[in-house]
């Protein structure tokens, strides 16, 4: 797990090469680290599993979107995303990209505003990261949880067992052979399932 000490990987979704030029200190100063820039959603898109950005700031118009579909894409992929647009559409696109978590910020930006939102994007993303790993280790036991319990059936069934007995019959297996629950339950399953 990723400390907040962590420099976070920010990607770039741009249409003006001067965004980058003036992005660049301040994603420095924040413990930040620019791994690519793209113009449009689809590049964003083509480039987010070899660059596995933190966080991406899109700056609205890209070239092929406004970028508000493109920022709930990234948003439900557990990414922070700040998003700069104009600043007479920020009040409108705020309020759309509030349910996503997503932070807009209205252009021209000054630069103690952009390091305020980045200082909020960087706990947002360990938050996020914590979730997943969360998230995944629930999933995987609930795998483990299944497997389990479709072996007990198994042996309810084929060794007329009671769900205890079962229960029972498999811990100890594991126990006396030294494997996981998981791998008993798997020998069962090979056993007498389909």
């Amino acid at each position: 797990m990723r400390t907040e000490h962590t420099t976070l990987k920010v990607m770039l979704a741009s249409t003006s090469p001067k965004t980058s030029e003036v992005l660049a200190p301040i994603l420095r100063s924040s413990r930040l680290q620019q791994v690519g820039q793209a113009e449009s959603a689809i590049q964003v898109r083509k480039q987010l599993y070899e660059k596995a950005p933190d966080i991406v700031i899109i700056n609205t118009p890209l070239s092929d979107e406004l970028g508000t579909q493109l920022a709930v894409e990234l948003a439900d992929r557990n990414l922070a995303v700040l998003l700069l647009v104009k600043n007479e559409l920020q009040d409108q696109i705020s309020y759309q990209m509030e349910p996503h978590g997503i932070l807009t910020l209205p252009k021209p930006m000054s630069g103690p505003a952009l390091v305020q939102a980045l200082s909020f994007l960087r706990p947002l993303r360990m938050k996020l990261l914590e979730m997943e790993h969360q998230r995944i280790s629930l999933e995987a036991k609930m795998k483990e949880i299944r497997l389990v319990n479709r072996a007990k059936w198994l042996l309810i069934e084929h060794e007329s067992m009671t769900e205890t007995e079962a229960n029972r019959w498999i811990e100890k297996t594991a126990m006396d052979a030294c494997r996981k629950k998981t791998a008993i339950a798997d020998d069962i399953i090979r056993r007498y399932g389909p």
